[in-house]
């Protein structure tokens, strides 16, 4: 867990180099252990049939904070969860190949949050969100390849962290050629 703490009178941690006293209205980011973290992590993959496999993937995050590293962030209060780790996290993805095409369908998914705004505004939470792309490529062969990409399909307004908002829905279209090897 990683803490901040202002400057002060007895904080050693920010006296001037030469020694004269502390630097007032400042502070320093420092790691503490004062939180833990248990949980799991889920892997799993199937191979559908020969031209369709299906991966997953899921994580389990039982954080929780012991000991308030600083007491005026209601964020680091005990029994919090903490900063930015979901509880329930994962994906699914879906990838078929056929003769040159290849297709890809992929949904994400994050629990929501403990975050903070740092200004004191009482914003603690980032919520949950889903998210759900698209792929596809076309191989034309002696290595030349074509790729259209569709990122946040349904153009889900979310944040990973709190005040920064996400791309909205994001579609790009490629083309590429491999040099040298086996075309």
């Amino acid at each position: 867990m990683i803490s901040f703490a202002f400057c002060g009178g007895s904080n050693n941690f920010c006296s001037l180099p030469t020694g004269t006293g502390p630097i007032f209205g400042f502070g320093y980011f420092f790691n503490t252990d004062r939180a833990r973290a248990r949980g799991t992590n889920i892997t799993a993959e199937a191979r559908v049939n020969r031209w369709l496999m299906v991966k997953g993937n899921y994580t389990y995050d039982d954080s929780l904070i012991l000991v308030a590293a600083d007491p005026f962030d209601p964020t680091q209060l005990p029994g919090n969860r903490l900063a930015r780790r979901p509880v329930n996290s994962g994906s699914v993805t879906a990838l078929a190949t056929w003769r040159r095409l290849g297709f890809t369908a992929s949904g994400y998914f994050s629990g929501q949050r403990t975050d903070s705004d740092f200004l004191n505004l009482g914003l603690t939470r980032t919520p949950g969100y889903a998210r759900f792309d698209l792929a596809t490529t076309y191989q034309f062969g002696r290595g030349v390849s074509t790729s259209l990409r569709a990122a946040n399909l349904f153009d889900k307004s979310y944040q990973d962290a709190l005040g920064y908002p996400a791309l909205g829905r994001e579609v790009r279209v490629g083309m590429a050629y491999r040099f040298g090897g086996k075309n």
